[in-house]
């Protein structure tokens, strides 16, 4: 695994004990990221700098997971991140949630700390390190 520090990741999330459980979920891993609370917000920090990995709630204020993530890619044209989109929505069909050149993987809410490393190990080859 690549050094931890050297992996950039955004947690979009809306839900403040989400965010607080992912960031500790992250540091046992031994991973930092960045928060922001809303789909504007993830887009807004996507444009003032590159991430690796972007953690995406499918249901956050303003615009939807898959809206946001479809803006991200698009600015992101060169150095386009990992998306995961996160869903706690048994029902959302899964070939929605993994859309070519949008949403590359997912996560079901609640997830283990396990299955956090394991999404990331799946997708740490493709990572540019900084």
């Amino acid at each position: 695994m690549q050094h931890p520090q050297c992996i950039r990741i955004l947690v979009a999330e809306d839900n403040f004990i989400n965010q607080t459980l992912f960031i500790k979920m992250l540091a046992v891993l031994g991973f930092k990221a960045d928060i922001a609370d809303n789909g504007q917000r993830a887009l807004e920090a996507c444009q003032s700098q590159s991430y690796d990995l972007v953690f995406m709630d499918y249901q956050m204020p303003g615009a939807d997971g898959v809206e946001t993530a479809k803006s991200i890619k698009l600015i992101n044209q060169k150095q386009k991140p990992v998306i995961i989109l996160m869903t706690a929505n048994l029902l959302v069909n899964n070939d929605y949630l993994t859309q070519p050149g949008v949403i590359d993987d997912f996560l079901k809410k609640p997830f283990t700390v396990q299955e956090l490393k394991a999404i990331i190990e799946k997708w740490e080859p493709t990572f540019v390190t900084h």
